[in-house]
């Protein structure tokens, strides 16, 4: 058995720490900036979710959902201060924690986002849940390719709709 393939999903996600994911700096915001600029910049660099930092440590976020929910329809806001309509306190996560440890951690706060922070609180990267799925997808190829669309489907039987 290769050495890929000793592992199963939970203990991958045990014994990998977010350090070992190849995972871009992330653009941040001062808590002061206009909401505008943030927008602007999540747009420039595409990406859903920006750390926003007060002396260089991050304090909240401003996520596509703030946007959604804290912007969009509501006037003056753009022009406001983006700390006035960010995610805070953030939840962060350091790259020496495993994986399993992000995932419990989205899956308390329902994010699909966090900020790894080094141990200053300065922030160094976003992890996302589409990284963690792309990175499953690495170690196991041929389960994910040959996943059914949709699992729950019988087969053996045809309906008038095509199954």
């Amino acid at each position: 058995m290769s050495p890929r393939m000793a592992h199963g999903p939970d203990t991958l996600l045990e014994d990998y720490t977010i350090s070992r994911l190849d995972l871009p700096e992330t653009p941040v915001a001062e808590g002061g900036m206009p909401v505008r600029d943030v927008i602007r910049r999540m747009q420039e660099h595409r990406v859903g979710c920006v750390p926003v930092c007060r002396d260089g440590r991050v304090e909240g976020v401003f996520t596509d959902h703030d946007v959604l929910n804290r912007v969009l329809g509501k006037d003056g806001v753009e022009s406001a201060p983006v700390r006035t309509v960010m995610s805070a306190p953030a939840v962060t996560i350091t790259g020496g924690d495993s994986l399993a440890e992000a995932v419990r951690r989205m899956d308390r706060g329902r994010f699909r986002h966090l900020p790894v922070v080094d141990h200053q609180g300065r922030p160094r990267a976003i992890l996302s849940v589409r990284r963690i799925l792309s990175f499953l997808a690495e170690f196991f190829p041929a389960e994910v390719i040959n996943l059914a669309p949709h699992p729950d489907l019988q087969t053996g039987h045809r309906t008038p709709e095509g199954g």
